[in-house]
This record gives C-alpha cells, sequence and structure tokens, in this order.
C-alpha cells in the first residue's frame, strides 16, 4: 500500500460479507495486540472470515475508542456499553463475531482491553497477508551447532584459530504466527488462516 502496512484484526463472522459501515466492538485479553493496534483514529484493517467457507472478507476501519478494563488495571472500572456488535478474544484464539445485543458480564470482568472500530466499504481488491520476512537475526550457538568445528581435534582448532575464541552463529527468524497480518494490494480476497 502507499501509506505502508497497516494492521489487521482477525475474526470469525458468519455474515462477514454484509458488514459495511458497522460499529463494533473487540474485547481482548492480550494487551500486546492493543499496543499494535494503536490508538484513536488509527487506520487499520478487519479481516472477517467465514468459519464455513473459509472465505475472507477485508474492510477498512477506524479507531474510535480504545482503553483497559479493571482485569488490567483495577482504577479502569465501572465502564458501561450499549448492545452493540462484539467479539472477545481469548488469547491469540479467533473471536466469532456477535449479533447486535447487549455485552455479556462474563466478558467485561474478563477482558483487559477494548477497542472500538467503524468498518468501511468491504473492498474485495485488498487481502490480509504476512508482512516478508525481516533480515535474518544471527544468535550465538555453541561451536559443538557446526558440522565441521565438530570434526576438528584440539591440535587443527589451534593451528586454524590461535587462542581466539570461536564464534559460531546461526540465522534466525521469528515464526510467522508472531508477526502481526497486514494488508497489501492483491487482485482478489483469498482465506489466509493461522
Amino acid at each position: 500500500m502507499s501509506r505502508g502496512l497497516a494492521p489487521v484484526m482477525e475474526l470469525e463472522a458468519e455474515d462477514g460479507g454484509t458488514v459495511s459501515d458497522t460499529t463494533i466492538t473487540v474485547f481482548g485479553t492480550d494487551r500486546s495486540e492493543l499496543r499494535r493496534l494503536g490508538t484513536v483514529r488509527r487506520e487499520v484493517h478487519v479481516a472477517l472470515l467465514d468459519p464455513r467457507s473459509d472465505s475472507q472478507f477485508l474492510y477498512p476501519a477506524t479507531i474510535l475508542h480504545s482503553g483497559l478494563l479493571s482485569a488490567s488495571d483495577a482504577s479502569a472500572g465501572g465502564i458501561s456499553f450499549s448492545p452493540r456488535r462484539c467479539a472477545f478474544r481469548k488469547g491469540r484464539q479467533f473471536a466469532l463475531l456477535q449479533p447486535a445485543g447487549s455485552v455479556d458480564q462474563t466478558i467485561l470482568s474478563t477482558a483487559e482491553y477494548f477497542v472500538t472500530v467503524r468498518l468501511g466499504s468491504l473492498d474485495r481488491l485488498l487481502i490480509a497477508d504476512y508482512p516478508p520476512p525481516r533480515t535474518a537475526i544471527l544468535e550465538d550457538v555453541s561451536d559443538e551447532a557446526s558440522p565441521l568445528l565438530r570434526r576438528l581435534d584440539a591440535d587443527t582448532r589451534k593451528q586454524l584459530f590461535g587462542g581466539r575464541e570461536i564464534r559460531v552463529k546461526r540465522p534466525t527468524v521469528a515464526a510467522d504466527e508472531a508477526r502481526p497480518r497486514t494488508v497489501r494490494a492483491g487482485a482478489a480476497c483469498r482465506s489466509i488462516r493461522s
């Protein structure tokens, strides 16, 4: 996208293709998600995945409200929510977008944060995908991890390296599930599951 990568909130919804111009509230237990999403007026995307067909519907969205709840900070208690469409994410599990109605008290006492977003119009030309991996990070490993160094005897090691310490590094890349979804332009929507 011309403005760079945008974060994506993933939810399940049986009516995912028909919720343009809807306001929804997502409650969750992983506060790191709240940090990644950002704050009020930030543009994000919401991917609604149909659990029956694995179709993906991607909506541009704007964050209207966000904050902590009493499970996260006792002084954040006392917030009430009018009847609305909502979803409750426990950890990183997909949450099902519920029909409009009262927010269950169990959700309010368990969730650590909430984010209310206004969905725009369905955009069939965008797809949610993982960003390309960052450059590999090198981490130190023991010299026994190197097949070549394992075959060298002490005399050969001394001849090759003198008195210097042998440092072996291996590239590592974070797993896909640790990286957040982003949006990119595409020819059509496609389903992407973690």
